[in-house]
């Protein structure tokens, strides 16, 4: 029994069980042959059911977020746990039940916690003896997960998959299809501003057609895995939009149609925003005249904000500057933003020297570079700087100079930044 009003202590205690449970996973101190284990795993997976069950019944609760992510995080324990003494579940999709690798999946969606969706999409195992459609479907649930929406949008689902030549099987292929139709729409939302058909209503029909009542009989029958993957994901559709790159607003100054373009563009290679996104879009990061200081540890989505202000100041006319460390994370950064920013790809600067031709150097609006060569640009050709509008310093905390008197590349840096500020007085610095 869960005291629904006492949830959120629960939820912490249960939180606090799941994170000792995992520590010991981690370090092979976990003893498997332990009573008290088998108690804890089999306390483990019943709340993990039980607080699913709370999501499907309440799906507006107040602490959903919280349900869905300690219920996905228990889900993922479990298997991580199965998986250590040699047990894969090859069920996936049943007229009965899903896996819990695909409701740990949308679970986590549904917690706003997408790089936990996206590793436990990166383990999930697409069994080929299945039917076409199970296929499909399973495999957009794992690029949902993983945020690569091509992979759905570039292989529609479609009816000639559907090849079975029992009745019932052919019944429950179609229910998987419009399961994976859905998928569709939500990826085609999240990368698509002017697609407004909502997916909850495909989940809808779903949900009434794997639910029937025989009155003649006085039963009813329940294509229980349809049934349960459709709430999850009518559940995922209400919020998933709102938290998509493709609904950012278009910052002051910026070129509306030309913004819309580019995030339709970042949707397809990263298509969420995570929380710390939302915070610092809240206080107008974006916006001309907004210099922000970034950190974050590896992995918590520094890349997506600096692109996002790199493109506001893109697309209001202005040119940027993109300081790097070292020559490996210079062509990095350069391979990233091509990705992004194509329609600014220069056509006759070299990136790969040290220092570079400065001829034509005004004609390009963003520049990856060093310190030292912008410190050769600086004397060379100050005017390009008169229009610029962002610079960015990444991984600044590299150029520490931990002996100052030895380290010269730590004293071109400062001296650098500090001829920026009194340069490019009016940019903005990240």
């Amino acid at each position: 029994q869960i005291d629904t009003d006492r949830l959120p202590e629960l939820l912490t205690r249960v939180y606090a069980q799941i994170v000792s449970l995992r520590r010991q996973l981690a370090d092979g101190t976990i003893n498997f042959q332990s009573e008290e284990l088998f108690d804890s795993i089999n306390i483990t997976e019943t709340l993990a059911n039980n607080l699913e069950t709370i999501l499907v019944l309440y799906p507006n609760h107040e602490n959903k977020e919280s349900i869905a992510f300690v219920a996905a995080t228990a889900h993922a324990l479990l298997q991580k746990i199965n998986n250590s003494i040699g047990y894969n579940s090859i069920s996936i999709l049943e007229v009965d039940s899903i896996s819990t690798y695909i409701s740990c999946i949308i679970l986590f969606l549904i917690g706003n916690s997408q790089a936990d969706a996206a590793e436990v999409a990166n383990h999930l195992f697409v069994n080929k003896e299945i039917s076409l459609t199970k296929q499909k479907l399973v495999s957009y649930i794992q690029a949902l997960g993983k945020g690569n929406l091509d992979e759905i949008l570039d292989n529609p689902i479609t009816e000639e998959e559907i090849e079975s030549k029992y009745l019932q099987e052919v019944a429950l292929d179609y229910l998987w299809r419009e399961i994976g139709l859905g998928i569709y729409n939500i990826a085609l939302r999240l990368t698509n501003k002017s697609e407004t058909k909502q997916a909850g209503n495909l989940f809808d029909i779903i949900i009434d057609l794997s639910s029937a009542e025989d009155f003649f009989l006085e039963q009813k029958s329940t294509f229980a895995g349809p049934y349960h993957l459709a709430k999850l994901l009518k559940i995922l559709d209400d919020d998933i939009i709102n938290r998509g790159v493709i609904n950012i607003p278009t910052p002051k100054g910026v070129d509306g149609i030309l913004w819309e373009g580019f995030l339709e563009k970042l949707a397809k290679q990263r298509p969420y925003l995570w929380e710390n996104h939302k915070d610092a879009i809240d206080t107008n990061f974006l916006d001309s005249g907004i210099s922000s200081v970034l950190t974050l540890p590896t992995g918590a989505g520094k890349s997506t904000l600096s692109e996002l202000k790199i493109a506001s100041c893109l697309y209001s006319g202005r040119k940027v500057i993109y300081l790097v460390p070292t020559h490996a994370l210079e062509d990095q950064v350069n391979k990233n933003l091509k990705k992004l920013f194509s329609e600014f790809e220069p056509d006759n600067l070299e990136f790969d020297g040290e220092y570079t031709e400065i001829e034509d150097i005004d004609s390009f609006p963003i520049l990856v570079m060093t310190p030292e060569r912008c410190l050769t640009l600086l004397n060379m050709s100050s005017d390009f700087f008169n229009t610029l509008g962002l610079i960015v310093f990444d991984e600044f905390h590299l150029i520490n100079g931990k002996n100052i008197q030895k380290d010269r590349r730590a004293l071109d840096a400062m001296y650098c930044l500090v001829s920026l500020f009194t340069i490019a007085p009016n940019s903005d610095f990240l």
